[in-house]
């Protein structure tokens, strides 16, 4: 086990002390990754009318003046920490939520997407207590407003559930915790916070205030001590678009009075209960700590059983909190946890994705921190671990990384037992953006490597960052070994993101040779994304992923999900492309034993008659569908709750595995903030078994 932590200390400004500074750190102007949500939750409500006085304006602006600088970037935080280490955690251009959940340092939302952030450990007597954090909604503002999806954040500051306000002054009775927001949007996104407006004090300082730092300050004032909760920078006061440039339009995340009010309902939102009743019925379990569980992949081995792989900032086995830790955990057919497996890395780890020889289990991720006998190169590295199916017991391990952003997304095996896997690669060389993605073979006995390759997945133009996290598979040829490898994934220029898939041939041979490429784009400016492919028995392959643009006929809403087929060669791309009038994607993708492809990702719509769990439609639910192999549409699932639900797949002999979380109760009442739920499904029916 290893364990690294970071811990931001953080200050109080005494009398006209200031804060020092160290020369400007060399930071990646992107820290990529992936984040996003769309439209706001149902466990909060407009601010509760109260009869109590707000706090005079002058208390707050006195207690405004105690604090110094705010750091509006990474490198700002580390000047004024005098280190030059901190966890952080990044967001892509598509709705997502399990990477703005990382309580650390530095998050980011990136472009587009309704961001969810809770940026602390909720199983703390005093979550975010001791620290500063910085959450920037949006990367890029530029493509942030051609995107034709969802816009603004959920800031997730206080929960009803948990008795005190996020970021409240801990023991030690010193105001050093406080969440400095940038980038956020006035008119879409919203701050969530527990109680009542009565309980709060927002007040705008400035230099002409004596304040050093002109913005929002918002303090928790219920105990009569005003207790700094956050710092919100103005909406035309933004960071730089990645380009370096001055933003097109400075006012892009402004309301018409560029004003923050804690009597406004759409920018502040106060928690009510979640219901505690489950959702689903029939095979489906719920586990859980008294932190949050972030679901990050899954996979089946031979025997049906599921392995759900994630994150956890609580602990389920032992007693006591902890920082963080990447999981894995095994669940039978019968719907019994048998094992779970826990590994203390850096807060921002997570495992995304698995596969099983029918003795071992291959889990693949990224980390900030370094397993036993690896030492971290600089940033995120790549993390392979091998691990016994009877009993979880980790048998091997294996860490890559360079100067840049390195992580191993998706794993696969051809059929003469090698490994393989794909991700985010950066050269030895990497300062700043990483134009480049990885494939690589690896040994299935000591998980050593044969060769990686790092490729750029476009040649021409200029590219800030790319990542295969769109899927990896080994398609047989006649020759054990000799196949070839289909891998997916994105990139990002400045005429947005758009999704590849590339084919590798010569898997045997000392150096593989990408044979053939193919670009997935919609006209104009928008966000276009590959996130998983599968190949059939006749080697055409099929894709799926998310489009804030047509791929084909007209966008539905705000941002659609697709699939797609081509021939063997990525040639002659056959699209379909369905939503609702919110937001709806396709993350896994899976073919089961009669031919027959299964999507797995979320909608915040009524993607089924049904209707979302949520009939507010405010937040999102995992959904299913299945299509014949001329894609036509078979059947549709959603399962849901009163939370947000993200999850995955794998298939196995007709049997559906979904690995997920959940922020309410979908097969037990809740444990935490977020938990893992576990259910079964019939493949041919996608009926809950």
């Amino acid at each position: 086990m290893v364990k690294v932590q970071t811990q931001g200390n953080g200050f109080r400004k005494i009398g006209a002390a200031k804060s020092r500074f160290l020369p400007s750190l060399l930071i990646a102007a992107l820290l990529a990754g992936c984040g996003g949500e769309d439209a706001s939750t149902p466990n909060v409500s407009a601010a509760p009318p109260t009869n109590a006085s707000p706090p005079p304006s002058n208390s707050l602006i006195s207690a405004a003046q105690a604090f110094p600088v705010m750091p509006k970037d990474l490198a700002g935080l580390l000047n004024q920490r005098l280190t030059t280490t901190a966890t952080f955690a990044s967001g892509t251009p598509y709705n997502d939520l399990e990477y703005t959940l990382f309580d650390t340092d530095y998050i980011e939302g990136e472009t587009d997407g309704f961001d969810t952030f809770m940026p602390v450990d909720t199983s703390d007597p005093f979550p975010g207590s001791d620290r500063i954090s910085i959450a920037n909604g949006v990367n890029n503002l530029d493509l942030d407003g051609s995107y034709s999806g969802p816009s603004g954040d959920r800031i997730i500051l206080g929960t009803a559930e948990i008795a005190v306000p996020f970021f409240a002054r801990g023991d030690d009775g010193v105001d050093n915790d406080y969440l400095i927001l940038t980038n956020f949007d006035y008119s879409a996104g919203y701050i969530q916070l527990r109680g009542a407006s009565s309980d709060y004090g927002l007040v705008r300082c400035g230099a002409s205030d004596g304040c050093d730092t002109d913005g929002y300050y918002l303090f928790h004032t219920a105990t009569g001590d005003p207790d700094l909760i956050a710092f919100i920078f103005p909406c035309d006061d933004v960071a730089l678009p990645i380009s370096g440039a001055a933003p097109r339009d400075p006012d892009f995340l402004c309301n018409a009075d560029r004003t923050l009010s804690l009597t406004d309902s759409d920018q502040f939102r106060f928690a009510t209960p979640l219901p505690t009743n489950p959702t689903l019925s029939g095979l489906t379990i719920q586990t859980g700590t008294s932190g949050k569980e972030i679901i990050g992949g899954s996979a089946m081995d031979d025997d049906g059983s599921l392995y759900v792989l994630g994150s956890t900032d609580g602990r389920f086995s032992g007693t006591g909190d902890r920082e963080h830790a990447v999981i894995v955990q095994k669940v039978s057919p019968a719907g019994a946890v048998l094992w779970t497996q826990e590994i203390e890395l850096a807060n921002g780890s997570l495992l995304f994705d698995a596969i099983s020889d029918g003795t071992h289990l291959y889990a693949v991720g990224r980390t900030l921190g370094a397993l036993p006998g690896f030492t971290n190169q600089g940033r995120w590295d790549a993390i392979i671990l091998k691990l016994r199916l009877s009993d979880g017991a980790i048998v091997a391990t294996d860490q890559f990384g360079n100067s840049g952003l390195d992580g191993y997304g998706n794993v696969t095996l051809d059929d003469a037992g090698n490994l393989y896997v794909s991700g985010a690669g950066s050269p030895a060389s990497a300062t700043g953006t990483d134009e480049e993605h990885l494939v690589a073979k690896h040994r299935t006995s000591d998980l050593s490597v044969v060769w990686r390759e790092l490729a750029e997945p476009v040649s021409g133009g200029r590219i800030f960052v790319a990542e295969a996290w769109g899927g990896l598979t080994y398609i047989p040829s006649a020759t054990p070994g000799g196949g070839r490898l289909v891998a997916g994934g994105w990139f990002m220029s400045a005429g947005g993101a758009d999704g590849f898939l590339e084919i590798w041939s010569g898997l045997d041979q000392t150096r593989p040779s990408r044979t053939a490429t193919t670009v997935v784009t919609s006209p104009g400016t928008e966000a276009d994304w590959v996130l998983d492919n599968v190949s059939d028995g006749a080697g055409n392959i099929y894709a799926v992923g998310y489009t804030t643009g047509a791929l084909e006929g007209t966008a539905a809403g705000l941002g659609d999900a697709y699939i797609v087929k081509y021939d063997t060669n990525l040639n002659n791309p056959r699209f379909v492309q369905l939503g609702t009038a919110q937001s709806d994607q396709f993350r896994k993708l899976a073919i089961d034993n009669d031919g027959t492809l299964i999507a797995l990702g979320h909608s915040y719509g009524d993607f089924t008659p049904s209707g979302n769990a949520d009939r507010s439609l405010q937040t999102g639910d995992v959904i299913l569908a299945r299509f014949d192999q001329d894609l036509n549409a078979l059947q549709r699932l959603a399962i849901g709750s009163a939370g947000e639900d993200r999850g995955y797949l794998a298939v196995n002999g007709g049997s559906i595995g979904v690995a997920a979380m959940t922020e309410a109760a979908v097969g037990a009442p809740s444990q935490g903030s977020f938990d893992f739920f576990a259910a079964f499904i019939d493949a041919s029916t996608l009926t809950v078994k």
